[in-house]
């Protein structure tokens, strides 16, 4: 009987604090994301909802945590316009970022792109340009970053070697339809997890180097789709080959 009522009390408790509201969003997270909004010259109606003063878990697009953390920005295909402010990275809890679909200006922020919470980050679609900056050198431990899709922009110059190093954790990358140019090196194939890579319509060369233990999943699933796009996806030969490859 005992035990019967302390099961049950340990019910009511958890149904109680389900049934808690959840905390508003703080000073910092509504001050982060006004500065996204004044980046915008377009913000297609946005700021009727996202007003200062108002508790932003409830502003259109933003999705929060219990403890008025935002977890979430979700403004795909809103008809924005403007420069990605990287104001958003002040966001220390945010897990996915979806802003496709839009007709942005300038490049994607590295703050974002080395964000220490981002799981998802989706701006695919968005008339981005300019170059993706390689990590600075406060980046030395791997990133959460899970997905990125930076498919169908602007994007050009030399595809980057260093940023996979830190993004061990990619099981998602779609750089398509941009301008890359240059190779393919091994650190690309670093994350053990890569199951789905598209570098297809760029100015790339050569094949795609696996590095030892990476690009697993990769291997397994390969398909015609890089012989369409001209690539290969090559085993390493050597632990050696593929360390010189990675000094250049």
């Amino acid at each position: 009987m005992h035990s019967t009522a302390l099961v049950g009390l340990q019910l009511f408790l958890l149904l109680l604090s389900l049934a808690s509201p959840a905390s508003s969003c703080t000073e910092q997270e509504e001050h982060s994301l006004l500065q996204f909004l004044t980046g915008l010259s377009q913000e297609a109606g946005l700021a009727v909802s996202w007003r200062n003063g108002t508790d932003c878990c409830k502003w259109e697009g933003i999705t929060c945590n219990r403890d008025g953390g935002v977890t979430e920005v979700s403004l795909a295909s809103k008809g924005l316009e403007g420069r990605i402010s990287p104001h958003l990275a002040g966001l220390t809890g945010l897990l996915c970022v979806n802003l496709s679909h839009n007709s942005f200006s300038g490049g994607l922020p590295p703050e974002l792109m080395y964000s220490r919470s981002i799981i998802v980050l989706d701006v695919s679609f968005s008339r981005l340009s300019g170059v993706l900056h390689e990590p600075p050198s406060s980046v030395t431990t791997t990133l959460p970053l899970q997905v990125l899709n930076i498919s169908s922009n602007q994007f050009g110059a030399e595809f980057p070697s260093h940023t996979w190093k830190v993004m061990q954790n990619l099981v998602v990358l779609n750089a398509s339809n941009n301008s890359f140019t240059g190779h393919i090196l091994p650190s690309l194939c670093l994350s053990p997890s890569l199951a789905v890579l598209d570098l297809c319509y760029n100015q790339l060369s050569g094949g795609i180097p696996a590095a030892p233990g990476g690009c697993f999943l990769l291997q397994r699933a390969v398909s015609q789709q890089f012989n369409d796009c001209g690539f290969q996806l090559q085993r390493a030969r050597s632990g050696s080959d593929v360390g010189d490859a990675l000094q250049k």
